[in-house]
């Protein structure tokens, strides 16, 4: 591209701001898949807070929130109420490697996760004033910042 028509396309690059004032999350159940698809998922050993194959039962052994990063790559938040904290995991290489990073202080239910890499996502929770809010981490669920809470 020639430099003078590449600087002329950046002088017309104009930013702006939508300031938000409401979040409103909606649980993904499945809807638009037919009926025997949803009675499958209900029968599946890891859904309905029953344990995870080899996990002990207990707070935290039910999965939670996920986000497929691509064919070979997933970060998975998990509630875990008693400890007061999200806990994340990334598993890689197609599942065959499971490494927890870190977690999220305080949440009392995580809704979403969204994640573009490994490293770098967001997680929607509900924390104890009632509030929505929306976290990020860029080291992998290392460290989260708050990036918006909003009144419930």
């Amino acid at each position: 591209v020639p430099l003078e028509w590449k600087n002329q396309l950046m002088r017309e690059i104009v930013g702006f701001e939508i300031p938000i004032s409401k979040i409103e999350a909606k649980f993904k159940l499945s809807q638009n898949r037919p009926d025997v698809d949803r009675r499958a998922v209900m029968e599946e050993q890891m859904t309905m807070q029953q344990a995870a194959p080899g996990v002990p039962y207990g707070p935290g052994s039910y999965p939670g929130a996920f986000s497929v990063v691509d064919p070979n790559d997933a970060v998975f938040v998990g509630d875990t109420p008693p400890a007061n904290a999200a806990t994340v995991m990334i598993a890689t290489n197609g599942g065959a490697t499971l490494k927890t990073t870190g977690s999220i202080p305080g949440p009392s239910q995580t809704f979403d996760a969204a994640f573009i890499s490994t490293s770098v996502g967001w997680v929607l929770e509900a924390n104890t004033n009632n509030q929505v809010v929306l976290m990020a981490t860029s080291d992998g669920g290392y460290h989260w910042t708050q990036q918006l809470a909003v009144p419930r």
